[in-house]
């Protein structure tokens, strides 16, 4: 069985047979209030805390599936971030081509004004 979080108060359940259906999200601090037993605080205190306790699990829940808001902004700017950088280097890599073909002519042209020098002081 999978779970899929499609929104702050629902969640996508799908079988293994890929029959999937969405159940709400909720909070029932009846559920877990008796873990807080040893803890002297009132019944609205421990509902106070147990709730704390939810939407801190749940935004980590959200997190964990890249469903939070901040995840989707940030990788907005992540993506744009990572293609400036994918063209800084193509545009790099341009350059160091045109460099290396620019350093071979000369290294070519020397090669040829060195051997003509040679011929011509052997002669």
């Amino acid at each position: 069985m999978t779970h899929q979080t499609i929104s702050d108060d629902k969640v996508l359940v799908c079988a293994e047979d890929d029959q999937c259906q969405t159940r709400p999200l909720q909070f029932d601090p009846e559920k877990y209030r008796h873990m807080l037993d040893t803890i002297e605080l009132t019944e609205a205190e421990k509902d106070e805390m147990l709730g704390v306790l939810w939407e801190i699990m749940q935004s980590f829940v959200l997190l964990g599936w890249g469903l939070d808001p901040t995840q989707s902004v940030f990788a907005s700017i992540a993506q744009k971030a990572w293609a400036a950088s994918e063209e800084r280097e193509n545009s790099l890599a341009k350059r160091d081509a045109v460099i290396q073909q620019q350093e071979e002519g000369a290294t070519s042209r020397f090669n040829k004004l060195t051997l003509v020098g040679k011929e011509e002081s052997d002669d």
